[in-house]
């Protein structure tokens, strides 16, 4: 093998259960993320709910305005709390849906049902998790391990400031996938441009490439594609200057002059990820919403369908380690240190 060339991590890794094990505590209790926006939490008792690795969640909008995050887990026997991914709750309470325990907005307990004599309320309140907001995004984080958001985020704060904010734009469409491969195989992918020219043909013809330039940023654990964009009938979002962002383990932005979108990639087993990508467009731009939509919609299923065929080859046994170019591919090869750094830490 050349010199110039690196080896990829072991196949194994994307592929073994125990690993994705493993790699879980660390993924949910050290890092943010992405639940929602924050226009579907307008109003006193509104709310959101999702699952993140292991951990059902879900954030209510308090009477006072605060934004108030929980596990979905009833204190008494488990018992969810909310069982739509959102809603509005009316009044001042959260009635658990198996036996009618009820908590306010706050998550105090302030009726046990029948059970309140027996028990004192200040130790059974629902157990909170932490809730933070950027640029229209609602994120959670199940542990205390991970800094404030802003600091999370680092560098990405200051590149937004480049674009229009979603406070000027309207909140769009939002689209979901489900596939059958390892995060890391859609880090991977999502990490590099080598493979644009073959797998999204549409989205190559409105770049240009000689223009494209990549950047990781070791300290906050992103790699930011600045791009220029020559216009495109299918997609008239895609003009003028753009930057895509993916940010470790499990965040995808992207900014243009007249729309953004904000991707979740959701790690569910060591074979199954959940996409889900919330977006916003420029009042003047709203005619185009329905193209932007369909040109994104249509990546991000060429992704899926070629990371679920890498993640099938991996793990057919006859592939045992290629290579990386950090010259074609220096995403990829970040990527892949930050997973390394993270298997370290965990020992895989």
């Amino acid at each position: 093998m050349d010199d110039s060339l690196l080896r990829p991590l072991d196949p194994r890794l994307y592929t073994d259960p125990e690993v994705f094990t493993k790699e879980q505590q660390k993924l949910f209790d050290h890092h943010w993320w992405l639940v929602g926006r924050d226009t579907e939490l307008e109003k006193k008792g509104d709310y959101v709910a999702t699952t993140l690795g292991r951990f059902p969640i879900f954030i209510v909008r308090s009477a006072h305005g605060q934004m108030n995050g929980f596990h979905n887990v009833c204190r008494h026997r488990a018992g969810p709390i909310v069982t739509k991914e959102k809603g509005n709750h009316p009044g001042n309470l959260l009635i658990c849906q198996y036996h009618g325990w009820c908590y306010d907005l706050q998550g105090r307990l302030k009726n046990a049902h029948q059970l309140n004599k027996h028990l004192n309320h200040e130790d059974y309140a629902l157990i909170p998790l932490r809730v933070e907001t950027w640029n229209g995004l609602v994120f959670a984080c199940v542990g205390n391990q991970a800094p404030a958001l802003e600091h999370w985020l680092g560098e990405i704060i200051d590149i937004a400031k480049q674009f229009p904010a979603t406070s000027v734009m309207n909140p769009s469409s939002i689209i979901e996938r489900k596939g059958s491969t390892n995060w890391k195989v859609y880090g991977d992918n999502s990490c590099e441009g080598y493979h644009v020219g073959l797998v999204h043909k549409t989205l190559d013809s409105t770049m240009n490439r000689d223009e494209v330039v990549l950047q990781c940023h070791e300290e906050d654990q992103f790699i930011g594609f600045d791009v220029t964009y020559c216009g495109s009938v299918s997609d008239p979002s895609r003009h003028g200057k753009g930057l895509w962002i993916y940010k470790f383990p499990g965040l995808l932005v992207h900014f243009s002059e007249s729309a953004f979108n904000a991707e979740r990639v959701l790690p569910v087993s060591a074979g199954q990820i959940d996409l889900k990508r919330w977006f916003w467009v420029l009042p003047e731009s709203h005619a185009a919403q329905e193209k932007l939509v369909e040109s994104a919609s249509r990546v991000m299923e060429e992704d899926l369908r070629i990371c679920e065929s890498v993640f099938k080859n991996l793990g057919a046994g006859v592939y045992k380690g290629g290579v990386l170019s950090p010259e074609e591919e220096p995403g990829t090869v970040f990527f892949q240190r930050l997973v390394r750094n993270l298997h370290d830490s965990v020992g895989v």
